[in-house]
C-alpha cells in the first residue's frame, strides 16, 4: 500500500505541474512576463511556508551539509528549470515547451545507472519507451516551424530537472521534511530568480486581481502541493519511477489547453495521450506487484 500512495503522491504532483503554464499563459497576456510569474509563484510559496512554521513553532534549521545540498539542488536544479522553461514560453507553444521538457525521466534513469549503479529493469525500461512514444505524439502535434532557442530552452530544463531529482534523492535531503525542504528549494529560488530578473528582462508587476489569482493558483498549487507531493513521492518509490510518473503531466497541460485555451485535438495527441497512460499503469502495476512480494517474503519468515 505505501508503494501506490508514492504513485498517487508522483501523479497528484504531475496533475499540479501540469496546470503550470496555463496561470503562467493567461498573466503574461494580461501584461506581465514569465520571469514575474515564475518569481511571484516561488517566493509566495516560501513566505506561506515561513508563516506557517512561525504558526506551528516549527523548528526548521538545517546543518551545513543539508544547506550544501539544497543550494546546488535549488540552483542547479530547480532555479535553473523554472528559468529555461518558463523562458521557452516566449518562443514555443506551451504545450511544446511542457512535452519537449520531458526528456528528463530518461536523463534521471541513466543518472542513477550510471552514477549510483541502480539496475534498470524491463518494466522500467518499457515504461520509459511508452512515455517517450506518447511525448513524440503529443510533439509531432505541433507544427515544424519551432524555435530551436525555445526547443533548446525546453530540453535543457528537462536536463536540469534531472539533476534536482537525482540531488533530493541521493542528497541527503530526504532526511529533512518536506516543508522544510521545499521552503529552501522556494527561497534559493527566489533569490536565483529575483538576480537573473533584475539583470535581463526586468520585473513586472501588472495590478490587475486575475493576475493575482494566477500567481497565487501557480503558488498554492503548481508549486506548493506539486513539490511536497513530488518530494514524498520520491521517498516512496525512488527518483526514476517517480519520474516517469510524471509524464502524466503533459496530458494535463494538454487537456487544460483544450478546455481553458480552445487547443484542437487530433488523432496525435489521442495515441500520444494513450501511450503516456499505459507507461503510468505498466509502472503501477509494477510496483504494486513488487510490493506483494516483498510482504510475502517477510511474512514467511
Amino acid at each position: 500500500m505505501k508503494k501506490i500512495n508514492g504513485v498517487i503522491y508522483a501523479m497528484l504532483s504531475s496533475v499540479a505541474f501540469g496546470m503550470s503554464p496555463i496561470w503562467t499563459k493567461d498573466a503574461c497576456n494580461r501584461g506581465t512576463n514569465s520571469i514575474t510569474m515564475l518569481l511571484s509563484r516561488v517566493s509566495i510559496t516560501a513566505i506561506i511556508l515561513f508563516i506557517y512554521f512561525l504558526v506551528k513553532k516549527v523548528d526548521f534549521k538545517i546543518n551545513k551539509r543539508q544547506f550544501i545540498s539544497l543550494a546546488f539542488v535549488s540552483i542547479i536544479g530547480y532555479a535553473s528549470t523554472t528559468i529555461c522553461l518558463f523562458l521557452s514560453y516566449n518562443h514555443i507553444s506551451v504545450g511544446l515547451a511542457t512535452t519537449m521538457h520531458f526528456v528528463y525521466p530518461a536523463v534521471v534513469t541513466i543518472l542513477m545507472c550510471l552514477i549510483y549503479k541502480e539496475k534498470i529493469h524491463f518494466v522500467k525500461v518499457l515504461s520509459i519507451l511508452l512515455s517517450m512514444a506518447g511525448i513524440y505524439c503529443l510533439i509531432y502535434t505541433k507544427n515544424m516551424n519551432v524555435s530551436f532557442k525555445g526547443a533548446f530552452l525546453a530540453i535543457i530544463s528537462g536536463v536540469f530537472y534531472s539533476i534536482y531529482i537525482v540531488g533530493i534523492d541521493k542528497g541527503g535531503i530526504k532526511e529533512l521534511d518536506v516543508l522544510v525542504s521545499t521552503f529552501y528549494v522556494t527561497l534559493i529560488t527566489s533569490i536565483c530568480v529575483f538576480i537573473f530578473g533584475q539583470c535581463s528582462v526586468g520585473i513586472k508587476i501588472v495590478y490587475d486581481y486575475r493576475v493575482f489569482i494566477d500567481a497565487m493558483g501557480g503558488a498554492v498549487l503548481s508549486t506548493l502541493l506539486a513539490l511536497v507531493a513530488f518530494v514524498k513521492g520520491i521517498k516512496v518509490i525512488g527518483s526514476s519511477n517517480a519520474s516517469i510518473l510524471s509524464t502524466f503531466e503533459p496530458i494535463v497541460s494538454v487537456i487544460m489547453g483544450i478546455m481553458v485555451l480552445n487547443e484542437k485535438v487530433n488523432l496525435s495527441i489521442v495515441i500520444g495521450t494513450i501511450l503516456i497512460i499505459i507507461s503510468v499503469i505498466v509502472l503501477t502495476v509494477s510496483e504494486k506487484i513488487k510490493q506483494k512480494n516483498y510482504d510475502l517474503n517477510n511474512n514467511s519468515f
